[in-house]
């Protein structure tokens, strides 16, 4: 599987599509991917990402809205600033993996909003939420 590397800073976000990126990203350690006013990295099919840098969201940090994988390495951030939603949403019906070894924060709603069938959460770094820092209200959902 071939990743392909964001290496510079990205304002604006991303949208993970096959024109733009394979289907393997990895976040730089050291680069910022989004402002804070919009969703920062979105997927709209399945993926895997790797985040090593900060990922700055308004309402959502990283959405993967049919499944894939996501690994926040240790050091990582992945944030979310206001709205209702998370800094990570995970919705669909697609298979979903989530590994946590850094930071996964929002102040105005949940760290981690899962909406999906068959995700797996293995955490060894820290999911903080104004209301909770992990929401599952998908089914077949396990967390270590």
């Amino acid at each position: 599987m071939t990743t392909d590397t964001i290496a510079t800073n990205a304002p604006s976000g991303v949208v993970l599509d096959n024109g733009s990126y394979s289907s393997s990203v990895t976040i730089a350690s050291g680069i910022t991917v989004g402002d804070g006013t919009g969703t920062a990295v979105t997927a709209g099919s399945s993926w895997t990402l790797d985040n090593q840098g900060t990922v700055v969201g308004g309402p959502v940090g990283v959405g993967l809205y049919q499944g894939g994988a996501l690994t926040n390495e240790a050091g990582g951030t992945i944030t979310a600033g206001y709205g209702s939603y998370g800094a990570v949403y995970i919705s669909g019906t697609n298979p979903v993996f989530v590994q946590n070894a850094g930071l996964i924060e929002d102040d105005t709603g949940s760290g981690l909003i899962i909406n999906s069938l068959q995700t797996k959460l293995v955490n060894t770094g820290t999911i903080i939420g104004k209301y909770y820092g992990v929401s599952a209200g998908g089914d077949d959902i396990t967390v270590t």
